[in-house]
């Protein structure tokens, strides 16, 4: 529903704001869409984790976890004792990968 409906509509309203600027140029921007889930029923935990918290900040689950149809993955973007968000990306025109979005 919301690749269907909202997407087209944010990039409708980016194409509008760019024919109304003052510059007169062109707006190029490049839509990154994701949708963030926080109530998903994966546990990851380190391998040799002893004390079950979650892995080291900057850490990026995006291989064997991760559904292979979809481009989706789990930061963990903070030290935090509960699970990390599940990142859903819906449309990626920038062409960036996990690590960089």
């Amino acid at each position: 529903m919301v690749k269907l409906k909202d997407i087209p509509q944010i990039t409708l309203a980016i194409k509008r704001m760019s024919e109304y600027s003052d510059t007169n140029k062109s707006c190029n921007s490049k839509l990154t869409f994701l949708v963030v889930g926080k109530r998903h029923h994966a546990r990851l935990n380190p391998v040799n984790g002893k004390d079950g918290k979650n892995g080291p900040p900057g850490m990026v689950i995006n291989e064997t976890v991760v559904c292979p149809t979809q481009f989706n993955f789990y930061p963990q973007s903070h030290d935090s004792p509960k699970s990390r968000g599940h990142y859903l990306v819906l449309q990626n025109e920038s062409g960036y990968d996990g690590l960089k979005i």
